[in-house]
C-alpha cells in the first residue's frame, strides 16, 4: 500500500516588505509561528527602490517566501522621497523625534495603497491574512492618545484607527475575506521593542536597508530613517 501523501499543516498569510528592519522581523517571526509567508514589495517609485528590493530579496530567500514585486505609479508626487526629488531632512539624534518631516515626505495614500494591493494579491489566492509592520515610538503614542481627531495625527496612516478603517473596506474589495493586521501597534511596541524581539530569534540585521533615499548608492546618514536606524541598532 503506497503511503498517503503528505498534507501540509502550514498557514499561509501576506506580508508587505520592504527591506527594513520591522518588516524583516515580522517575516521572521511568522515564519517561526509556522506560517508560510507570501511577500510583496511595492515599488511606487521611490529613491531607495535598489537597496531595499536588494534587501528583501535576501530576507525572502533567507526565510523560503515567495516573494511578489508590484507597481505603483507615484512619478506626479512632489514627496522628497520620490526619485529624484530628495530633500535634505537636516535630522540630527537631538531632534529626531521633534521635526516633523510629513511635509517632506508624506506621500498621499502610500500605505492605503499598499494594504490594498497585497490585500488583492491575498484574495487572488485564497489567503485570508494580511500582514504589515506599521509601528509607533512611545512619544508618538502619547500624542495618538491624546488626540481627539485620529486623523490628524502626523503618521494617521500607521494607527490603529486607520487599520480599522481599512478593514472595513476590505469587505467592499475583494472576492474573498481579507483581513489586515498590524502586529507591532495592537501590541505597542516600539522600534526598540522590535529589534528586541528580533534578536531574540537571531535576526540578522545586517542586509536591511532603512534610509529613506540613496546617494551614491548608500544611505545619507541624515534622514529621520538613518538616524533612528543608528539609534536602534547601536541599543540592544
Amino acid at each position: 500500500m503506497e503511503n498517503a501523501p503528505t498534507v501540509s499543516t502550514k498557514k499561509n498569510c501576506v506580508l508587505l516588505v520592504s527591506g527594513g528592519i520591522d518588516s524583516t522581523t515580522m517575516l521572521a517571526q511568522l515564519t517561526k509561528q509556522g506560517y508560510n509567508v507570501v511577500s510583496v514589495f511595492i515599488d511606487y517609485g521611490q529613491e531607495n527602490i535598489n537597496p531595499t528590493l536588494t534587501s528583501a530579496m535576501h530576507y525572502t530567500k533567507l526565510y523560503n517566501s515567495d516573494l511578489k514585486l508590484v507597481k505603483l505609479n507615484y512619478e506626479w508626487s512632489k514627496a522628497s522621497i520620490i526619485k529624484d526629488n530628495y530633500i535634505d531632512e537636516n535630522i540630527t539624534e537631538e531632534n529626531v523625534y521633534s521635526v516633523d518631516v510629513k511635509a517632506l515626505s508624506w506621500v498621499p495614500a502610500r500605505n492605503a495603497n499598499m494594504l490594498l494591493m497585497a490585500g488583492g494579491i491575498a484574495s487572488e489566492m485564497n489567503i485570508k491574512e494580511v500582514y504589515c509592520s506599521f509601528q509607533f515610538d512611545k512619544s508618538e503614542w502619547k500624542t495618538y492618545d491624546e488626540l481627539r481627531l485620529k486623523c490628524k495625527f502626523p503618521a494617521a496612516d500607521l494607527s490603529p484607527r486607520f487599520l480599522l478603517y481599512m478593514n472595513k473596506l476590505a469587505n467592499f474589495c475583494y472576492k474573498t475575506k481579507v483581513v489586515f493586521k498590524a502586529p507591532y501597534i495592537k501590541e505597542r511596541l516600539d522600534c526598540k521593542e522590535i529589534v528586541q524581539k528580533g534578536k531574540e530569534i537571531n535576526v540578522d540585521y545586517s542586509k536591511t536597508y532603512s534610509c529613506r533615499y540613496c546617494i551614491n548608492g548608500k544611505p545619507c546618514g541624515k534622514c529621520e530613517q538613518c538616524v533612528i536606524r543608528k539609534q536602534r541598532l547601536s541599543n540592544v
